[in-house]
């Protein structure tokens, strides 16, 4: 408990959000002891799932394993219906296979995965997961613990992309004001040019008469 509050202070303080990502899979792995743990996020335009973050990962292939929702155990898990874990993915004849990803994880050498639907507010962002390369029968708490880690990371993934989004309209509107006051400023300087060059034209007019 004590580390999931120290993990959950951690995420509120941090403002980017590639290093939300990177603090939740460090953390995760850390407090499970599992080989590996990653982070996806869901592509809905695509009907997809993509790893974005991930600790103890090996093969640059498994880092950045792009999959349809609800194939394998991490695109089941990022449908959100349910917790989902094997202890022998490869064999396991409950998931959704596919050869390409399936020849991914033997390359990294995984065995064993836990993965758990990341949501808030009944919006699925993703799925956060562990994984072993070894065979594991992930206990109730562990499940327990990626679980709570995962309501945490979906909080702080979703208040991170808020900040963000802010962060870029306030930088967009003050740009639009900046552009907007150099306008004025173009404006106010070709007014000026006018009003100098009334007054010359004035002036040599009222030395032809």
């Amino acid at each position: 408990m004590a580390t999931l509050s120290e993990t959950a202070a951690d995420l509120a303080g941090i403002a980017d959000p590639d290093s939300v990502l990177s603090a939740i899979v460090q953390r995760t792995r850390a407090v499970t002891g599992a080989d590996m743990a990653y982070v996806s996020l869901n592509d809905h335009a695509t009907g997809e799932t993509y790893i974005c973050q991930s600790d103890g990962v090996r093969t640059r292939e498994y880092a950045t394993i792009r999959m349809p929702l609800g194939t394998g155990v991490l695109g089941k898990a990022a449908t959100g219906m349910a917790v989902v874990s094997t202890s022998d993915y490869t064999d396991d004849p409950t998931i959704v296979h596919l050869d390409s990803i399936d020849a991914i994880v033997r390359l990294e050498g995984v065995r064993s995965i836990l993965g758990v639907p990341m949501n808030v507010q009944g919006r699925i962002q993703g799925a956060l997961l562990i994984a072993d390369r070894r065979r594991v029968e992930y206990p109730a708490e562990t499940r327990e613990i990626v679980e709570a880690i995962a309501r945490q990371a979906a909080v702080a993934i979703d208040h991170s992309a808020r900040l963000a989004h802010v962060t870029a309209a306030l930088e967009d509107l003050g740009a639009r004001e900046d552009a907007g006051r150099e306008r004025v400023h173009a404006m106010q300087s070709l007014l000026e040019f006018d009003r100098r060059l009334v007054e010359s034209v004035g002036s040599r007019d009222q030395g032809a008469s």
